[in-house]
């Protein structure tokens, strides 16, 4: 399977998606007009990936801003990870939110909080 990179734009983040170093990171903003567009080649590589048994991912979001239609893409990856730590897939994930950002940090908290995969939320000082 080959390296996944999607370059940041104005309104998307930076993706980079490496099966042969069993990592995802996600950095940027997150604001498209439609965040489907965007997210769904990489939950199409992930589904993929995770067909064959005893894979692993460690996962890092960096976002600073995120809108709705991101957030529901957001909600289908958890998802997907989810299903593959079920399935008994090593993943784990790191959300990232700067310091003092409340919000951010309350949206990571809530998008996760039905999961049993092993995560953290992290701050961040920049």
């Amino acid at each position: 399977m080959e390296k996944m990179r999607i370059s940041a734009s104005k309104y998307t983040p930076e993706i980079i998606y490496d099966p042969a170093t069993y990592t995802l990171s996600i950095e940027g903003e997150s604001w498209p007009e439609n965040a489907f567009d965007i997210y769904m080649p990489l939950l199409e590589k992930l589904e993929a990936y995770f067909r064959k048994p005893g894979q692993s991912l460690k996962v890092d979001v960096m976002l600073d801003l995120m809108n709705t239609s991101s957030r529901i893409m957001y909600r289908e990856l958890i998802n997907l990870l989810q299903r593959a730590h079920d399935e008994g897939h090593s993943v784990e994930m790191k959300w990232f939110y700067q310091a003092g950002d409340e919000d951010m940090q309350e949206d990571w908290e809530e998008l996760m909080e039905d999961c049993s995969l092993p995560y953290h939320i992290v701050e961040r000082e920049e």
